[in-house]
């Protein structure tokens, strides 16, 4: 198995976030870290656990992706304990899963150990609490094995087909963008593409952060940031919906797709045709 999963795949796939806080706590026997001092009231924990559970909405999806990426590689033949710990440990999950969790910890001023010590005090003595646990731990089980979670939460009606379809295209176009840029970086450093380099891990990272920016500027463009979803949980269930229903739309969104991993497997073999470079270079500014 291939040390690194798809760039592509982590370009657009969002928060990936891996087994360390509240997903560790989900994935254990609910004994996870019991410091603090629990003090948190039942109001906070429950929007606490809300926000989480919009962060996570990106995770699930992210993750499942990678699961179906890995099952792919494999050609289906891995069993399911073997392929959540090669997500686990061969792909960014870890790091991610913690950015997403301080994210909402941050907003709420406590810290991850104060909110396991509340959890942990009220779950069993609390009906929703309890049942919002165990439909987070149902989902991050799912999307281990490749399955995205399910919602019957309608969407905003300004998301469109036309919308969906012009997310997506700044999604993929601006992901060509900062690879190609950092890929070009790397290239003038001195830097192989080689996942057992700490040079070439750091500059992924770096690619992350940017990618993750820049995303979250075009989902700001969109109207997507500050809904009650993520805006990549609204974003792939708008291209479910639109797939099912709407004549030609999964034809456009698959020709976009397998479009963006030409280019990027263009850019990796560092390849991109001159136009293309300078298409990119006229819409996004000096990419050298």
């Amino acid at each position: 198995m291939e040390k690194m999963v798809s760039l592509s795949k982590l370009i657009i796939g969002g928060a990936v976030i891996g087994v360390v806080g509240l997903i560790y706590y989900l994935s254990d026997d609910g004994t996870g870290p019991s410091q603090g001092n629990g003090a948190l009231r039942r109001d906070q924990i429950l929007a606490i656990m809300k926000d989480l559970k919009k962060e996570f909405g990106s995770v699930y999806i992210t993750i499942s992706t990678f699961a179906n990426s890995v099952k792919e590689q494999s050609g289906g033949r891995l069993p399911e304990a073997a392929l959540k710990e090669i997500l686990i440990t061969q792909t960014p999950i870890q790091s991610f899963i913690k950015k997403a969790e301080d994210k909402v910890y941050e907003l709420h001023g406590i810290t991850e150990a104060e909110f396991h010590t509340a959890v942990i005090a009220i779950q069993d003595s609390d009906q929703e609490i309890s049942k919002m646990m165990k439909d987070m731990k149902n989902n991050l089980e799912q999307a281990y094995k490749g399955i995205m979670p399910t919602d019957d939460t309608p969407l905003p009606d300004f998301i469109t087909p036309e919308v969906t379809l012009k997310v997506l295209f700044d999604m993929y176009d601006n992901g060509k963008y900062i690879t190609y840029k950092q890929m070009s970086d790397m290239k003038s450093k001195g830097i192989a593409p080689n996942p057992n380099s700490e040079e070439f891990m750091r500059a992924i990272q770096e690619l992350e952060v940017e990618a993750e920016k820049e995303k979250n500027n075009i989902f700001e463009k969109h109207g997507l940031m500050g809904l009650e979803e993520a805006p990549m949980a609204i974003l792939r269930k708008a291209q479910q919906k639109f797939s099912a229903s709407e004549p030609g739309f999964r034809q456009k969104a698959q020709m976009l797709e397998e479009e963006y991993s030409y280019t990027m497997q263009m850019i990796m073999e560092d390849k991109l045709p001159a136009q293309e470079v300078q298409r990119l270079t006229k819409k996004y500014g000096n990419l050298s």
